[in-house]
């Protein structure tokens, strides 16, 4: 790399609403003229909270808690989204990713229901679900703005133990797997952004570092 880096890390209040968004893409996008820019995204405020609660309610038997969770976080992204990306056929497209991985996580908690309980390792799927989203309408917002934002799932760049709700990260592995997807756009001058709170183990299955766990 030519250029310094610097990681840029917005948290769940950073993110909180389309003007918020808009402001932390605004900060990545200016620093991004000067060095190389790596931004890390919370859930937007209070998601996680809702999943971890529908997910919870699920497993004690709530059968809507699915469709309520769907419900509040498309209402909740949909809303920002609007305000946020203009064209609209890209509008659109971004849409459609966002309601894919909100239904991913909605079938989740269907399945907690079903099976009357909610295991570590399903817990971990749900929860990460907000960083997700965050990180896609973040890459779109860059984009919006005319920079090459990526959003990236850090269950494929952060390898971990195996240790449900609180995974260690293994240094070797996630610097290899980091550098291998990220140092590519960092030199043709683009803006990955990257969920925090989220990673996988070695074997891909989905971990999270604990709340707090990317700061």
């Amino acid at each position: 790399m030519s250029r310094l880096i610097q990681v840029m890390k917005f948290g769940g209040t950073s993110v909180g609403d389309a003007s918020r968004i808009r402001s932390a893409a605004k900060i990545a996008a200016e620093a991004s003229k000067e060095q190389s820019v790596v931004v890390v995204v919370s859930a937007m405020s209070g998601v996680t909270n809702t999943l971890i609660a529908a997910a919870g309610k699920a497993a004690a038997g709530d059968e809507a808690a699915a469709e309520a969770l769907a419900k509040s976080l498309q209402t909740k992204h949909h809303e920002a989204i609007g305000e946020l990306i203009a064209n609209i056929e890209k509008r659109r497209e971004l849409l459609a990713e966002i309601d894919s991985l909100i239904e991913g996580a909605a079938n989740y908690c269907r399945g907690c229901a079903l099976l009357g309980e909610l295991s570590p390792r399903a817990l971990d799927v749900i929860a990460g679900t907000g960083e997700r989203l965050t990180a896609r309408v973040v890459a779109a917002v860059l984009r919006e703005m005319g920079c090459r934002g990526v959003a990236f799932d850090a269950t494929e760049l952060i390898v971990t133990d195996d240790v449900h709700g609180g995974a260690r990260p293994l240094a070797v592995p996630t610097r290899t797997k980091t550098q291998a997807a990220l140092l590519p756009l960092l030199e043709a001058e683009g803006i990955p952004v990257v969920t925090g709170y989220i990673a996988a183990t070695a074997k891909g299955v989905s971990t999270t570092l604990g709340r707090g766990g990317s700061v």
